[in-house]
């Protein structure tokens, strides 16, 4: 016998809930859909820019860079893949929108923060979205998807706390790539390391150093070991360290 989705007009998909007063005892009915093993009918979601610029982000921490395709992404929105030309012109416009979501997450200092410190947070924010998504950072490093339109307003929170060291405008702009292209290599270099960033140690790739042939590796053996084992290559304070480099010889050029 086929049960028809519909019986006197009503659709059987549709979630209703009958309540019943008897007395001052209420009835919760069980909804028909759920007895005739029929699913509630979702709503559809409104195919936006936003939502194909979410899902593509979605594709990508789960798969990587490859997954992100259009074929791949029309699939999980349930639309074909022409549909998706409605909203982004191409592959790499596509890849921009994704970069901006990730710096549309950050949150920049207040300008009342000396200048340092609101260079310091804005690269360990970059840091901290970037980390978040790490099998986005490509797109960042791609000539044609590396300037999304939110990286102008970490770039103007960076070079007006530069300007206010009195670091010519030049001198800044470099200095905030060195900055930001140093995120860019510490975060993929991370991305290396396992889970909570130790790695193990064996075969000690410093085991059998000759000091007549590279005597100072030799004598730093012990801390490149402990480096590796307790993964402070990729800890926060080893980032801090460089991050604090740079600034340091921006402070020599500044006040």
């Amino acid at each position: 016998m086929r049960i028809s989705s519909e019986v006197y007009g009503v659709d059987l998909r549709t979630q209703c809930i009958l309540i019943s007063m008897v007395g001052d005892v209420k009835l919760q009915t069980i909804r028909v859909g759920d007895v005739l093993g029929v699913e509630a009918a979702m709503p559809r979601r409104r195919l936006t820019r936003a939502l194909v610029l979410e899902t593509a982000l979605a594709e990508i921490d789960e798969g990587g860079l490859e997954a992100g395709s259009m074929r791949a992404l029309a699939g999980r929105l349930g639309v074909t893949p022409r549909a998706l030309y409605r909203h982004v012109s191409d592959k790499d416009d596509l890849l921009r929108g994704v970069a901006d979501l990730i710096l549309m997450q950050m949150r920049l200092p207040p300008a009342s923060l000396p200048w340092r410190r609101r260079v310091r947070e804005v690269a360990f924010e970059l840091r901290r979205v970037l980390t978040e998504h790490p099998h986005a950072v490509p797109i960042f490093a791609r000539p044609a998807t590396a300037a999304p339109r939110a990286v102008l307003a970490v770039t103007d929170a960076v070079l007006g706390a530069l300007r206010e060291a009195d670091v010519d405008v030049e001198r800044a702009v470099r200095t905030w790539y060195a900055i930001y292209n140093y995120t860019l290599g510490f975060i993929l270099n991370q991305a290396g390391f396992p889970p909570g960033g130790r790695i193990d140690p064996r075969p000690d790739p410093f085991a059998g150093i000759d000091p007549g042939v590279i005597p100072f590796a030799a004598e730093a053996a012990p801390y490149l070991r402990r480096f590796a084992a307790d993964g402070l290559f990729a800890a926060d304070d080893q980032y801090q360290f460089g991050l604090d480099l740079l600034l340091d010889s921006v402070g020599r050029e500044g006040r």
